[in-house]
Order: structure tokens, then C-alpha cells, then sequence
């Protein structure tokens, strides 16, 4: 017996040992990202009941121009945006970031919190719709990817009093490798039907089994092929394990799929003015799908980063000034 307890002993202390080893990496890693501002405040917004949401709050430096409502993508933690939210605290404006359900520090909704899931994107909306209505006004909002798709389907349900809409490589459709998208859609539909909305994709795993961190260094990510910043989201979640959701489960794609379905149905509705931006190296949405939804709706600009990927702004500095340099003009000119 105690031969057996000095080798469990023995295999914890390694298993330690290996996970400290990790956050060591991840850090040395993360050296390369924006800190974000010492005044930025993490808090809590509880829409309804039992579903509390995680936010940030940044003040605007200067004359007040009023609020961004700032909606990260899909398993982005908060910390991933620092320069761009600095940028717009510097250019005049509150900055009011919220995360949906089932990332970052919000409210999980399956056993495995590290599983992304969404049961109708309905109820993401109802969330933003209901924080946009807290705040200050003027009130424009951003989103990226998944953020894009959800405050423009919430522009379309609500109709809330926001005076412009900046989505960046929003998540209009998703894309869909060899299959069509009805095929896709199809096969999502079918697994959902069968027991599996809250299972892992074939062909994924649990956190706790996928690659330690140190292994991903000098690789790309079908999200961003640059090493140096292909993996700045799982650096985070290696340093705040509370953040972890990566992969899709079928009730996430599912519900993306009917999502997309809703938006195109109700995109006549959406009057205030859009500023899109794409991405042309973009392999996790579809670019063209965006750049026609932007033409049918009655106000929308677009603007093109012919050689970006899908993660365009996160940890690229360059890249970022360059978005922020269209985007701060455009919601300034919405205020006015």
C-alpha cells in the first residue's frame, strides 16, 4: 500500500510538474499580446435567471462620444481584444464588452465546459438585446465573427436603439469544407436528431487530451497559419482555465446553420448603418457570403483585407490599426 501511494504521489507531482510547464509556455507566449488597461473592470450581467453573463467595462479617455457594446467571436476571451478596445476608450467611447453563453466566464451549458454549445441562437440575442438596453447612449455596437452574426440578427429581431453596427469578418455563413452547405446542414440536423447536440465531433477531444501547448509552437491554425499568433486563444485558456470552450459540438453547428437561415430572412429589416469587414485568406467563413449580405442590406460599407485570415485583428497589431482606422471614423460619423 504504500509502495502504490508513493507512486500516485509520484505521477501527481509530475502531472503537476508538466502543467506548470505548460502555463510557462503559454505565458512566455502571450508576451506578444496587449495587456489589457489597468482600469478595465471585469463584472456580471444576469439577463434572466441563473444565466449570468461575464463583461467588461473600459471608460472613454477625453470628451465622451458614448458606448460601444463590444461582442467578442466565438471562444475569444476579453483579454484577446486589448488593443482594439483601448483604441476606442482613446477615441471617446465607453466601452461595454460582453460574452455570450457557453465562453469565456459566462454561464456553461453542458456538462463539459471546455464543449461549445448553443441550443437557438434566440437566446443570444434576447442576452445582448437586453444588455444593449442598459447601457448609456449613443450606443453603436461591434462584433466579431460569431459577435458580428449575433448583433445583427439582434439589429434585425429587436430592433434596438443603436445608432451603427461594425462587424468584423461576421459570421454571415459558415464554411463548410467539401459539403454543401445543404449537405451540412443536413448532417448536423441528423445528428442532433440521434442524441448527439452535446456531444464532441468526431475526430475531436476533451481539452484534457488534445496536444500540450508546447507542441503547437511553430504551427499554424486554420484560424490564423501565422505561429507567432496562431495560438494566442489557447495561450489564454492555458493561463485562465475558466475561459476553456474550443471545440463545436453538433448543437452548436446545428444551430449556426438555422441561425444563418433566421438572419437571411430577416435581414430586410436591419436600417441602421453596417460597416463590414472582411477577410480574403479567410477559411473559417465565408467571405462572399458576407460581402452580398452587406450589398442587400440598405446601408452597409465594406471593406476588404484582401491578404487577412479569420482571426484578422487578434494579437496583429498592424492589422488592427488598420481595421480601427475605418471603424473609429465610421461611429463617430454615426453620432453626430
Amino acid at each position: 500500500m504504500r509502495l502504490l501511494a508513493s507512486l500516485l504521489l509520484a505521477l501527481s507531482l509530475v502531472g503537476a510538474s508538466a502543467a506548470a510547464d505548460q502555463v510557462s509556455a503559454a505565458r512566455a507566449y502571450l508576451e506578444r499580446l496587449e495587456p489589457l488597461p489597468a482600469d478595465f473592470r471585469l463584472g456580471r450581467f444576469e439577463p434572466s435567471p441563473g444565466i449570468v453573463l461575464e463583461t467588461g467595462k473600459l471608460g472613454a479617455r477625453g470628451p465622451r462620444r458614448g458606448t460601444v457594446v463590444f461582442v467578442p467571436g466565438y471562444t475569444a476571451p476579453l483579454e484577446l481584444y486589448a488593443q482594439e478596445m483601448r483604441a476606442l476608450a482613446e477615441a471617446g467611447w465607453d466601452v461595454a464588452a460582453i460574452v455570450m453563453r457557453g465562453q469565456g466566464r459566462s454561464v456553461r451549458l453542458t456538462r463539459r465546459p471546455d464543449l461549445g454549445y448553443v441550443e437557438d441562437y434566440a437566446n443570444l440575442t434576447a442576452d445582448l438585446a437586453a444588455f444593449v438596453a442598459r447601457q448609456r447612449g449613443p450606443v453603436v455596437v461591434m462584433g466579431l465573427s460569431q459577435g458580428g452574426h449575433v448583433a445583427l440578427r439582434m439589429a434585425a429581431e429587436h430592433g434596438p436603439d443603436v445608432a451603427a453596427y461594425a462587424v468584423i469578418v461576421p459570421m454571415i455563413r459558415i464554411q463548410t469544407g467539401p459539403l454543401s452547405d445543404e449537405t451540412a446542414a443536413a448532417t448536423l440536423r441528423f445528428m442532433v436528431r440521434n442524441g448527439a447536440a452535446r456531444r464532441y465531433l468526431p475526430g475531436t477531444v476533451p481539452w484534457e487530451r488534445r496536444k500540450p501547448f508546447a507542441q503547437l509552437l511553430g504551427r499554424g491554425h486554420i484560424c490564423q497559419p501565422d505561429p507567432e499568433l496562431a495560438h494566442l486563444r489557447r495561450a489564454l485558456m492555458e493561463v485562465y482555465p475558466e475561459t476553456r470552450v474550443e471545440v463545436p459540438s453538433p448543437g452548436w453547428i446545428d444551430a449556426t446553420f438555422r441561425s444563418q437561415a433566421v438572419l437571411d430572412r430577416l435581414a430586410p429589416r436591419i436600417a441602421a448603418p453596417v460597416f463590414m469587414v472582411t477577410a480574403g485568406r479567410d477559411r473559417v467563413v465565408q467571405s462572399d457570403a458576407a460581402k452580398a449580405f452587406c450589398t442587400g442590406l440598405a446601408d452597409c460599407r465594406h471593406f476588404a483585407l484582401a491578404d487577412a485570415p479569420h482571426c484578422a485583428v487578434e494579437g496583429d497589431a498592424v492589422r488592427s490599426r488598420k481595421v480601427m482606422g475605418q471603424v473609429l471614423p465610421f461611429l463617430a460619423g454615426a453620432v453626430r
